[in-house]
């Protein structure tokens, strides 16, 4: 992170944490000293991908961090960015309200449209 930026005792929220770029950002975040709060609907391990909500939220606490994940186990892709600012958004305005400056992050696979990465997935991955 910058080094102008602080994240020490901010709460950030996280879906799609239980691996890749969202645990990555998680570890980190917490390693900078923020309150992580996650979800995931990854409750089980897949025979080809390692990580669950449960890993993810195992390691970040490593990082000396209080905050635990909850699995939510409906499908949150699409509609699970619209869902988690709707939620979030009268807390960012409160934040706002008192000085803050608070934001949310959306990051979304391809990082180039090419067909490799919808092969197989393109609702998936038009979803992230």
């Amino acid at each position: 992170m910058s080094s102008n930026t602080s994240f020490r005792g901010k709460t950030v929220i996280i879906t799609g944490a239980s691996r890749g770029i969202g645990k990555s950002i998680g570890l980190r975040l917490a390693k900078d000293g923020a309150n992580i709060v996650i979800a995931a609907k990854t409750a089980t391990p897949h025979p080809k991908l390692p990580g669950t909500i449960y890993t993810a939220a195992e390691e970040m606490e490593k990082v000396d961090r209080r905050e635990r994940g909850e699995e939510r186990r409906d499908e949150l892709q699409a509609g699970g960015k619209a869902l988690a600012t709707k939620l979030c958004l009268p807390h960012l305005r409160a934040s706002a309200s008192r000085g803050r400056n608070p934001h949310i992050l959306n990051i979304s696979p391809p990082l180039a449209m090419e067909p490799q990465y919808f092969a197989g997935h393109v609702a998936y991955t038009m979803a992230k």
